[in-house]
């Protein structure tokens, strides 16, 4: 169950029968989690980027792709966390993190595929 509703049941309101909602619940699961395990997360997510770009055979290339995307990973938390201290924004930042680095993730394992091709 996430939060009131859940993935699988049908509730009433249009709104949270679309698939808008359900990815909403999907990328604030995290904010359930300690933050130490998303920070693991990240951990893995980097260190798995890493690997995809040592397939091309540059380790300090891989290297660097690994540290840049946990730059930017750091820097999202310490955005969302200025956010919330601020009281800018309201709610988990977790999700947010999560929306976030998604996408970032996707480009550099794309980025990095694309250079086994060249």
């Amino acid at each position: 169950m996430l939060g009131n509703y859940e993935l699988d049941s049908t509730p009433r309101d249009r709104l949270a029968r679309g698939r808008l909602h359900k990815v909403m619940l999907l990328l604030n699961v995290p904010a359930s989690r300690p933050t130490w395990q998303l920070g693991l997360l990240a951990l893995l997510l980097c260190l798995a980027c890493g690997v995809i770009w040592m397939l091309a055979g540059d380790w300090r290339l891989a290297l660097r792709a690994a540290l840049v995307l946990a730059l930017f990973f750091m820097g999202d938390v310490l955005l969302l966390q200025l956010l919330s201290w601020r009281r800018i924004s309201f709610g988990s930042w977790q999700g947010q993190f999560l929306a976030l680095a998604l996408p970032r993730l996707l480009v550099a394992v794309v980025a990095g595929l694309l250079s086994l091709l060249l």
